[in-house]
């Protein structure tokens, strides 16, 4: 009977000491995992075709040219990257890096016009382009026809919604 007793009480101080010194030990709780969490889902490395876009923190000083494309009728009522339910008549641009709610001018090299955007999507992910264009956006530079065009776009801020006011950073 005594050495049940002295077991208990050895087991007993055995598991209060195990306790006692676990408080003093630092376990790595996943910080790093949690802080991904912070980070919005439209800000995340995405993989598409077995590659790996990583969206730019800040559209400051982005400038690019390239051959820009329009999407329209088969992505119409469909979500976007953002959320938002695609609309082909709005004036809005999918790009791969940047921030979503970039505004952007954006510059037909073939004819001059120009037009203002803002990002709301993901895309093209089409090699060699930089940009795919609502058909709202490619109307205004001219570029339904074509399909394609050689542009260059350059960030102008991004709009930001702070205290339920929209502003333009």
């Amino acid at each position: 009977m005594k050495s049940i007793k002295y077991n208990v009480a050895g087991f007993c101080f055995f598991l209060l000491g195990f306790l006692v010194i676990s408080l003093f030990i630092d376990v790595d709780t996943g910080q790093c995992a949690l802080n991904q969490n912070k980070i919005p889902a439209t800000q995340r490395p995405y993989c598409i075709n077995n590659r790996t876009y990583s969206p730019l923190p800040t559209a400051d000083g982005y400038e690019e040219t390239g051959i820009a494309s329009w999407y329209g009728s088969d992505f119409h009522g469909r979500a976007t990257s953002n959320g938002e339910t695609y609309n082909m008549h709005d004036i809005t641009a999918a790009h791969k890096l940047l921030p979503m709610h970039t505004m952007l001018l954006v510059t037909n090299l073939d004819n001059g016009k120009k037009t203002v955007v803002r990002v709301n999507d993901r895309g093209p992910f089409v090699q060699g382009r930089i940009i795919d264009l609502s058909l709202g956006a490619a109307k205004k530079i001219g570029l339904v026809r074509s399909g394609t065009a050689r542009v260059k776009i350059i960030a102008l801020g991004e709009v930001k919604r702070i205290n339920g006011q929209i502003q333009f950073k």
